[in-house]
């Protein structure tokens, strides 16, 4: 009879299988998460989160998540000190963009969408490991969650106590997750295509609906953490949600235009984006003049109808 080992080593494929279980009872509980912030999720989060009431069909919104849970079991087994670059790593070199979209696919992720879910993964990847930031970028976003902090408690006193559950530094790592798009992910071609970016007039434009689905999906390990905590943290939840605002009312401010986003040139004024109102309306005095001409067209056709009698006769 066969006993198991009870000195499992680190090689020993047993010593993963209750952290992933643990991963999969924690992401089967990110729909309750929704209840926890301070308004419904939109539709693009629905997009890409499990949720209640997902915008696709629910069995798929679970893949995108499982895969990732995998991946992060497959890194942290190579190496737990440092697994996200690790992750980036098998993702590239086992060449899994292909068959995870396939699987997408029959899931239920019809056509395209099931290449941009993997893609989605391949930025998650990107970012987690810290592509384009520099060492010393993490540990700012430190300060900006203190400054939060008692606006946070103010709104929710009675989820104090389980602020020690969600430490500063565990926060800190929320908000780099949040803002993970630097200046040289934005040349990422993934990140492009997932945001819609266009040329017009000589500048970059993003598109705001497939940008806020690409934050949202940003915000699924610390989304994953959250829901593996022995207690919510409602705190932390209404943080997250203003982060979201914040970053899409900065874009909008920018006028949706990359470089003015990163803050490589002045954001538009309002003059300017006022200007194709006023071209529009010097048009309409056109259209005005177009309107009398129309009797005239009619009134020929009419007559030749009535030349026509009598040759009928």
């Amino acid at each position: 009879m066969l006993t198991p080992d009870p000195h499992p080593t680190d090689e020993d494929p047993s010593v993963g299988a209750p952290v992933f279980r643990e991963r999969l009872r924690a992401a089967m509980r990110i729909p309750v998460i929704e209840a926890l912030f301070p308004v419904p999720w939109t539709v693009a989060a629905r997009r890409v989160l499990p949720s209640p009431s997902p915008q696709f069909t629910a069995t798929a919104m679970w893949g995108p998540v499982l895969a990732w849970c995998v991946l992060e079991l497959l890194a942290e087994s190579i190496d737990a000190e440092n697994p996200e670059p690790v992750a980036l790593d098998l993702f590239d070199r086992l060449r899994l963009r292909e068959p995870f979209a396939q699987a997408f696919a029959a899931l239920g992720f019809e056509g395209e969408e099931a290449w941009r879910v993997a893609a989605r993964i391949k930025v998650l990847l990107l970012s987690a490991a810290g592509v384009g930031k520099p060492h010393g970028e993490p540990g700012e976003a430190e300060p900006a969650v203190a400054a939060e902090t008692p606006d946070a408690e103010s709104a929710a006193p009675i989820q104090e106590p389980a602020a020690d559950e969600l430490p500063p530094g565990e926060q800190g790592i929320a908000v780099e997750e949040r803002v993970a798009l630097s200046p040289e992910l934005w040349l990422d071609p993934d990140v492009r295509w997932l945001c819609g970016v266009h040329q017009t007039q000589g500048h970059s434009y993003l598109v705001r609906e497939p940008y806020e689905e690409l934050l949202w999906w940003l915000l699924m390990p610390s989304l994953l953490r959250m829901a593996g905590e022995p207690a919510f943290n409602r705190k932390a939840a209404g943080e997250m949600s203003k982060t979201v605002e914040e970053t899409l009312a900065t874009a909008e401010t920018a006028g949706y235009r990359i470089d003015a986003l990163l803050g490589d040139s002045p954001a538009p004024d309002a003059a300017q984006t006022a200007e194709p109102e006023v071209e529009s309306r010097s048009t309409e005095p056109e259209q005005a003049q177009i309107d009398p001409e129309e009797p005239s067209i009619k009134s020929p056709a009419v007559s030749a109808v009535d030349s026509a009698e009598p040759s009928s006769k």
